[in-house]
């Protein structure tokens, strides 16, 4: 697995960036339907769909 990657570090940052472009794509998505909303519900679905988002195990 490591030679896919520069080392355990490369392999970590990898792995960081994949979780970080996840995050800003599901914000990203959650920013797009909520547009015209009230910023306190804006915020309640981008809560809601980072608490989704995390518990989801399968990648």
């Amino acid at each position: 697995m490591f030679r896919l990657f520069d080392g355990k570090l490369g392999l970590f940052l990898a792995v960081l960036e994949h979780c970080h472009e996840r995050i800003l794509a599901t914000r990203g998505e959650v920013a797009d339907r909520m547009s015209g909303e009230e910023p306190e519900v804006v915020l309640s679905a981008l809560g809601d769909a980072y608490a989704e988002l995390i518990s989801d195990r399968t990648c």
